[in-house]
């Protein structure tokens, strides 16, 4: 389904789409369904009108003047005619043509006999089709609909659900919203958080939204978050709203109406404003879907339309019947309390959005008032009627009548309160949002709910159904804390079945907070859940053509297939290809059964989770593994591996994925450090023991193969890492160089001098030199030693001994360099890798091809100077072959922790010196060649010109100008030519003036330009990268361990006899069909108590977490909330109100003090922040919540026990524009 939202310019796409389908029967079902409209036959004046008033503006009971009767409307009028049909006979005269601009007496517009309640008659509607907003430009346009109060609401909500299709598809939630009309206010925080909390229900459901469909109030806000949240869908070829909202309103007060009263199906309507007022009508907003223009035969008069409220009741108790209505409360006058008590008859339940203004807040402080059962003590009794008659006694001007609709509104309030069960507050400065309270009133209904036809069975099968339903419902708005609070009590019982379907839905969809919670039920048993055809079937549902992991099983399966025919093998050949290992047998073979359950579900649904992106699953599915650092360390690796997959195009998504990296192995971290704190035994199995799944393979190489330098470089991990460069010797380095000579002329004496972790009485001396030679550290040692004097061999043979003869050194060279190149050879080969292919992409990209053909090199010079005698050659072999060995010194320095970091710094320099370079032979070439070319008028070609082109231009950046050679001709050259009787000038160098000139160019540049660049360069990157060299330092020496942890325990040129022995021992197994060597395995007791450990620390670390996130919040707003408070008392101090401050609250008193010139000059500090409006508003938002000094937030009873029973509550006083406002 392809979405857009209009606002991006794709009307024509929607109108285009829309106009195919424009032959749609609407009149036929029009006419079947017979819907009418009313008009006024006769015109009978109302006697209550203003004095002094115009016969032309004389209004009949039904609101219209006489012009706008039913027989004014058509052309060519007979006015006598009209008037003597129209109007009763006794005042004809009266109201005859030449009269119409005189004033109407009282006696005038009380001399009538007609009974006004007779003057209505149906007709057949004359209003239905499409209607185009001119305010909002060319987009889909709005249905509309005349239809009268006396038909039948079932027809309607036939026709909506017919001919507009209305419920298809069916909408997941219907929000009724009632509210004020005229002179309603929503700003700052409130404003958001009712707005947010709407568009958040937009976001997660398919909504549909009634109202009254005016342009003004609340109605206008809701149609500005329907603009903001509107989208369109592309179904059966036709544009379709994603989110309908359906307008119920009084025709007689709708303004412009005569341009919707055509036979056409399409009518333009111009948006005008419209002010709220007795008489004057509103108009239509544009941003609703649907609208139901109700026609009870008033006009121009809202306060008329009651029984319009009636049957828009009537059509939402007809939804109700087919999906969850509710009725939101925003602000209102008098009818709303009305609304709410239809609504709450029947079974609509009402969510009342207190902090708004006026109803709202009445009814959510009568309801925090009354008991259980909804009753009202008399002191609250007469304190609700004297809010009435504050907020609504202005609307009625005798105080008899004042008094008696009162008392009738009193007892509706009290109506209501009768079914507060079904009502529920919501606070506009609480956290939870509006989209909580919606789903809990519809939690809150009856079982016996109207939609619900016959009788509960035994077995409790539909009350299962309707909790399925509302489980659905709160799955689809993402909010488990309402399902957890409502639906998962200890009295409810769940099928495992239903849970298992539901827990399957929320992990395809990616809801963290469902999926916890369906885990945590006991009758959900994740082993039994998940099997491997559904596990498939999860991998089908979340994959997409889109996906990164789609396109890895492309490339490893050389094949476009469906997403339906991915398989589990495929996956597993995608995890072996990014990964280099994986155990065949989880899921890479056939062999499996589909309804076999997977071993170690909580791992494979984190896998999964890994594969598909799913950032927040792949978070929870960590918590509940057994293996939490091995497990984040593999999500790192994934994550790392997969950022590698994605070209050059894809940056951000890699930087994605690399991110996600990270954040796992911090997770990895600190799981391990928190690990060590309690446990270091455990701590250092953790990292040691082997996972079979993945090839019996250690964290640390898991890690490493992550290139997880963070995780390598923790202080747990550099200990281990600590431990074994050590051994089990524990000398300081004098005393290791003092043992060496000892060690080999007199074995027995490391046994007594040396020292050992474990006491020595227990070892035999032979076992402790065994224990010496092994240490890494100590071959280590031997081996710098070994090569140093090597590398003075090879340089005093280089410098002394290249002679016309092979000599004695230069064959002691050759074999020593012949067992530099097996011992890097064995080193290549027991270097710990994943597998053979991971063997070679570690030999082909790092320096171990160049280590070996350097080795190399120095067999093939012995060979040319022994069997050939071009010993110019040999030389020159051993010539580069020495810079390279004196440059093998620098891995030496990765041991030393002041050496090694620096070695990096130098390493991250070679890149972009390289790309410095390709800049400066730019510039060489620039100069280089015009310089040559006029200097040398005529050349012959030779391939030695390349090397005269480049050679002084580079020296000459340096310093070396040469000017001898560019200022004056080439005097041998002429003499040479003079010598031999030729002449030819023009062959010989000349002197050019434009060669120095350029020369000054081309030095300003390089040297200026280029030079300061790559000194800019280097500073920028040596501040960038000294800050990690220690981490990357760490990380490189892991693998410096790991190299002397396998090296031969004999240096060279002696480790010539082990690597003898060993090849024959390799021999002699493979001969014999004999394994060498056996996987390090822990026992099952010691694996089972490792893993309860890693378990047990890691639930603390989650803890530990969320305590310190939530304690870092608590404390900031705590820190707001008190220099709020400061604020405050200091406006108080300077303004003399503290006597005059009502206990309501700082929001109350913000809103009772209105800043004066007098007071803004009380004080200059204080009175420029009186009129910071922002300031202002801010500090009402903040205080409307407030918090305990400790950080916790402060309950409702706190604040009852710290106020005192004033008439105005929560701080909130109302005008007298406010008073007289009515609602919609």
């Amino acid at each position: 389904m392809v979405r857009w939202f209009a606002r991006q310019g794709h009307f024509d796409l929607v109108r285009s789409l829309d106009n195919k389908h424009r032959k749609v029967p609407w009149e036929t079902d029009v006419k079947s369904h017979n819907f009418r409209q009313k008009e006024c036959s006769r015109f009978v004046p109302q006697p209550e009108q203003r004095d002094n008033v115009k016969i032309k503006d004389v209004r009949c009971f039904c609101g219209e003047v006489l012009s706008e009767h039913a027989g004014f409307k058509a052309g060519n009028v007979d006015y006598d005619a009209v008037i003597r049909q129209l109007v009763p006979e006794e005042l004809q005269k009266e109201f005859s043509k030449s009269k119409w601009d005189h004033k109407a007496s009282a006696l005038t517009l009380a001399n009538n006999t007609v009974p006004w309640e007779e003057t209505f008659e149906s007709k057949e509607t004359n209003a239905c089709g499409k209607v185009y907003f001119t305010s909002i430009g060319d987009t889909k346009p709005a249905k509309f609909i005349r239809v009268s109060d006396e038909d039948k609401v079932e027809d309607v909500w036939n026709f909506l659900k017919t001919t507009w299709r209305l419920m298809s598809p069916a909408p997941d939630l219907i929000i009724s919203v009632v509210g004020g009309a005229k002179n309603f206010r929503l700003e700052g925080l409130a404003r958001d958080k009712f707005k947010n909390g709407l568009l958040k229900i937009a976001e997660t459901t398919q909504p549909m939204f009634i109202t009254s469909g005016f342009n003004v109030g609340v109605m206008k806000a809701i149609g500005q978050i329907i603009k903001q949240g509107q989208s369109y869908s592309i179904k059966d070829n036709k544009a379709v709203h994603n989110i309908r909202c359906l307008a119920i309103a009084p025709w007689g007060f709708v303004k412009n109406r005569r341009c919707l009263e055509k036979r056409t199906f399409e009518a333009t309507y111009a948006n005008c404003k419209g002010l709220p007022g007795s008489f004057e009508p509103l108009p239509l907003n544009p941003y609703h879907t649907h609208f139901v223009l109700v026609d009870n035969g008033y006009r121009n008069r809202f306060t008329q339309t009651g029984n319009i409220a009636e049957y828009r009741a009537e059509l939402e108790m007809e939804m109700n019947k087919e999906s969850h209505v509710v009725l939101v409360v925003v602000e209102g006058g008098t009818g709303v309390l009305s609304d709410i008590l239809c609504s709450l008859n029947r079974d609509i339940p009402v969510v009342i959005c207190n902090g708004t203004g006026r109803a709202s807040n009445l009814m959510a402080y009568a309801i925090s008032r009354c008991d259980e059962r909804g009753q009202l003590s008399e002191h609250h009794h007469d304190k609700v009627k004297r809010w009435l008659m504050n907020l609504y006694g202005n609307t009625w001007s005798d105080e008899k009548e004042r008094n008696v609709e009162v008392e009738k509104l009193k007892n509706t309030v009290c109506s209501c309160l009768e079914q507060k069960d079904k009502i529920k507050v919501f606070d506009i400065n609480e956290d939870q949002g509006l989209d909580f309270y919606v789903l809990s009133a519809l939690f809150h209904q009856k079982s016996d709910n109207s939609r619900d036809n016959g009788t509960l069975d035994r077995n409790g099968r539909r009350e299962l159904q309707r909790r399925e339903k509302r489980l659905d419902l709160a799955i689809s708005l993402n909010r488990p804390d309402l399902a957890e609070v409502e639906l998962f009590t200890e009295s409810d019982y769940w099928p495992s079945d239903i849970l298992y379907k539901k827990l399957e839905t929320c992990i395809i969809e990616d809801l963290g907070g469902f999926v916890r919670l369906l885990i945590q039920q006991e009758d959900v048993d994740m082993e039994t859940f998940l099997t491997y055809q559904r596990l498939e079937r999860i991998y089908h549902e979340s994959i997409t053509k889109d996906t990164l992991l789609y396109k890895l099983v492309g490339r490893k399966t050389k094949r476009d297939r469906p997403v339906e025919e991915v398989t589990l093998q495929d996956i597993g050949k995608v995890i072996r290809g990014l990964l280099d290992t994986y155990d065949k047998t989880v899921y890479g073979t056939k062999e499996f059964i589909p309804t076999t359950p997977v071993k170690d579900p909580y791992l494979q649904l984190f896998i999964w989770a890994v594969l598909n992106e799913r950032k927040i699953l792949a978070k929870l599915f960590w918590e509940f593994v057994d293996t939490p650092v091995a497990t984040a360390l593999l999500g790192s690796w994934l994550y790392f591996k997969m950022s590698n997959k994605l070209g050059a195009g894809d940056q951000e998504w890699a930087a994605d994925l690399l991110q996600e990296k990270e954040t796992m192995e911090k997770l990895a971290v600190h799981t391990l450090s928190e690990l060590h704190a309690r446990y270091p035994k455990q701590a250092f199995h953790c990292l040691e023991r082997d996972k079979p799944l993945w090839g019996n393979i250690t964290s640390l190489q898991i890690a490493s193969a992550a290139d997880a330098k963070l995780f390598l470089g923790s202080p747990t991990c550099q200990k281990s890492l600590r431990s074994e460069w050590l051994g089990d010797v524990k000398m300081q380095l004098w005393q290791i160089f003092l043992c060496l000579p000892l060690a080999v002329v007199l074995p027995f004496l490391v046994g007594v001098w040396g020292r050992f972790k474990e006491p020595t009485k227990r070892k035999s001396w032979t076992k402790k030199i065994a224990e010496f030679f092994c240490s890494p550290r100590v071959k280590f040692i031997n081996y710098v030693v070994s090569y140093i004097i090597f590398l003075v061999l090879f340089t005093y043979l280089i410098l002394f001994e290249v002679n016309e003869k092979v000599c004695v050194l230069e064959w002691i060279c050759a074999v020593w360099a012949f067992s530099i190149l097996l011992d890097e050879c064995h080193r290549i080969i027991c270097v710990p890798v994943l597998s053979k292919r991971s063997l070679f992409r570690l030999w082909r990209g790092g320096l171990y091809w160049f280590y070996l053909l350097s080795v190399l090199m120095v067999l093939v010079g012995v060979f040319i100077h022994a069997f050939t005698t071009k010993i110019q050659l040999a030389r020159n072999i051993f010539a580069v072959n020495c810079v390279f060995f004196y440059l093998r010194i620098l891995r030496f320095y990765t041991a030393s922790e002041h050496l090694g970091p620096k070695l990096h710094i130098i390493k991250s320099t070679l890149r972009p010196l390289f790309f410095f370079g390709l800049i400066t032979l730019v510039f060489l070439f620039a100069y280089g060649v015009p310089s040559q070319a006029l200097m040398y008028e005529k050349r012959r070609p030779y391939w030695g010109v390349l090397y005269d082109i480049v050679y002084v231009p580079y020296w000459q950046i340096y310093g070396e100008l040469q000017l001898e050679n560019i200022e004056t001709a080439d005097e041998d050259c002429l003499s040479a030519q003079r010598a031999h009787n030729i002449s030819d000038p023009s062959s010989c160098r000349q002197f050019s003036r434009m060669v120095p000139l350029m020369l000054a160019i081309y030095l300003f540049f390089a040297n200026v330009l280029l030079l300061n660049l790559i000194i800019a360069i280097f500073t920028k990157i040596f501040e960038t990268v000294e800050s990690n060299s220690i981490i990357i330092w760490k990380y490189q020496m892991y693998f410096f361990i790991k190299e002397y942890r396998v090296k031969s325990i004999l240096p060279t040129p002696i480790s010539l006899l082990e690597d003898t022995f060993r090849i024959a021992k390799h021999l002699f197994h493979c001969c014999c069909r004999m394994c060498i060597t056996q996987p390090k395995e822990l026992r099952t007791e010691e694996e089972m108590h490792l893993r309860w450990v890693e378990r047990q620390v890691t639930d603390r670390y989650i803890r530990k977490a969320k305590e310190l996130e939530d304690l870092a919040k608590n404390k900031h707003l705590y820190a707001i909330q008190k220099s709020i408070d400061s604020l405050r008392s200091n406006l108080i101090g300077d303004l003399g109100i503290l006597g005059r401050m009502p206990k309501v609250g700082v929001a109350g008193v913000m809103d009772s003090v209105q800043p004066t010139p007098k007071m803004a000059r009380a004080s200059d500090r204080w009175g420029s922040l009186l009129h910071n409006h922002y300031t202002l508003t801010k500090a009402k938002q903040l205080l409307a919540v407030e918090y305990r000094p400790d950080g916790g937030r402060m309950s409702a009873q706190d604040r009852d026990e710290n106020s005192d029973d004033k008439d105005t509550v929560d701080g909130l006083a109302y005008s007298d524009a406010e008073f007289e406002s009515d609602s919609c």
